[in-house]
């Protein structure tokens, strides 16, 4: 948005690219950390003998898929940031709607349980992953994502943490209250 406002569309593109090549690899690092540990990481949260087994099903289904997960979530701020807040609600409801009738389909009528469930979610991930990233080959777009511009710049990767710390402590600091609402729960 901000190299958008000045007029600086190719500063603009380099900035989407490193905000997708961070998200593949801060996806792809929690997803081997996730899978490797999950087990520690589900008591942490709260897990105990009755939902252990379901909770590491859905678990390990859902970080198996993170990346596209991280990549929508990507892909739809620099969206809005670009200006079209229409398209990325269209794709949160687009990506809404494939979950629901994935869910119905693989909970109700194939009866998959809690995998099927996270199945749902992880499909209806790809497809908005692969919906999004369609924008930025149509007309729709004024970023291109351009390969020239997947390559890291520490000057670029260090304003995106900057101004993405403060809701990541607000995400953490949420996640940390569950932990101890899980812990009493249980």
């Amino acid at each position: 948005s901000i190299r958008l406002g000045e007029n600086r569309k190719d500063d603009a593109e380099r900035v989407l690219g490193n905000a997708v090549v961070s998200s593949l690899f801060i996806s792809v690092l929690v997803t081997v950390t996730g899978l490797l540990f999950l087990r520690p990481i589900l008591l942490f949260f709260g897990a105990n003998e009755e939902s252990f087994r379901y909770a590491y099903i859905y678990s390990s289904i859902l970080t198996g898929g993170s990346l596209f997960q991280s990549l929508t979530f990507c892909f739809n701020n620099i969206i809005r940031g670009e200006g079209n807040p229409f398209f990325a609600l269209t794709t949160t409801i687009i990506g809404f709607s494939v979950y629901a009738v994935l869910a119905y389909l693989f909970v109700f009528v194939f009866h998959s349980g809690i995998g099927g469930a996270a199945a749902a979610i992880v499909i209806s991930q790809v497809f908005t992953c692969a919906w999004s990233l369609s924008y930025f080959r149509s007309r729709r777009s004024i970023l291109r994502l351009k390969s020239r511009c997947l390559v890291p710049d520490r000057a670029i990767l260090a304003k995106i943490y900057s101004i993405g710390i403060a809701p990541f402590v607000m995400q953490m600091a949420g996640a940390l209250i569950i932990v101890y609402i899980n812990h009493r729960l249980g």
